[in-house]
């Protein structure tokens, strides 16, 4: 027996991601002192890794943001250089985006860095360290890694065909590759999305998105996404319905995530002849309205 999620109370688990905009604050967010060395020696780390970096763009007048990958270089003074991994989406929006910040990210944290901005251009970023400054640290759901999720995307009659990347209830990423005549132009990032995602023709959510950033690497786009439905309607409403009620001690229901693949277990907070309710904690979201559970026990 399959069950999807209907609702959930809460209008929505927080996200607190610096990359979303400007004007989002964080409930988590703690002050951090950082000094100019533990930076230099963070971005060196990331060299020696061969990893990257992501630098934050905001249009100008639309507020749209987007990111970009870029490489930095070695360092030892209050300069750093970054060269970027592709350029191509970047000569377009030079004009019309202005620097916002940069971006250092890990799977439970997030490090978003305002620095002064030295030199910019088609190759390359230079930006100065102050000596000692504060800033703020965001703690997010942790999105779990996915495996043989297809996604497409839906916009204006257009299709993007991807798989999911990884998933928490408040956000998940989708990789998408781009096949001619297909452009990035063909979706426009300030309008919401649709999604769909299967496993062996099998569907296991639908709904619409909101483009929260995107990452151009040459022919693919990575999307970092943000369900805008909070509830849905599945069935006509009732005159009469259902009465819940609370049973102790609760039953449990036991189910593997259709998504991630991981095993969950959770209280039931009340029961009817035709659903029940659960409670998840705020930073923990792995349920969102409209998705599919194929196998659930009680």
């Amino acid at each position: 027996m399959s069950y999807q999620l209907i609702k959930s109370d809460s209008v929505a688990c927080p996200v607190n991601t610096p990359e979303t905009s400007t004007d989002r604050k964080s409930e988590h967010a703690t002050p951090q002192k950082i000094s100019r060395q533990q930076l230099v020696n963070k971005l060196n780390f990331i060299n020696f890794q061969d990893e990257t970096i992501l630098i934050k763009f905001i249009h100008k007048k639309f507020k749209h943001v987007f990111a970009c990958p870029a490489k930095p270089q070695p360092s030892m003074g209050e300069d750093v250089l970054c060269t970027w991994v592709d350029a191509s989406k970047l000569k377009t929006r030079l004009k019309t985006y202005a620097f916002e910040s940069i971006l250092l990210k890990d799977r439970q944290w997030d490090l978003e860095l305002r620095l002064e901005l030295v030199d910019l251009n088609e190759e390359f970023i230079r930006f100065r360290i102050p000596e000692i400054y504060y800033q703020l640290i965001s703690k997010k759901s942790l999105r779990e890694p996915c495996q043989g999720i297809r996604a497409q995307l839906f916009q204006n009659s257009a299709i993007f065909d991807g798989t999911l990347i990884d998933f928490c209830a408040t956000e998940f990423s989708v990789k998408t590759r781009l096949e001619p005549p297909q452009t990035s132009q063909w979706l426009n990032p300030n309008a919401t999305i649709n999604i769909l995602l299967t496993r062996d023709e099998e569907t296991l959510y639908s709904g619409e998105c909101k483009i929260v950033k995107e990452t151009s690497n040459g022919s693919t786009i990575d999307f970092l996404l943000e369900p805008t439905n909070h509830n849905i309607s599945r069935f006509k409403k009732k005159r009469f319905r259902s009465t819940r009620e609370k049973i102790i001690p609760a039953p449990v229901i036991r189910f593997t995530h259709p998504l991630t693949g991981k095993r969950h277990d959770f209280k039931l907070v009340d029961l009817s002849g035709s659903g029940f309710s659960v409670e998840e904690t705020e930073n923990a979201c792995v349920l969102l309205p409209g998705i599919i559970l194929p196998d659930v026990e009680m």
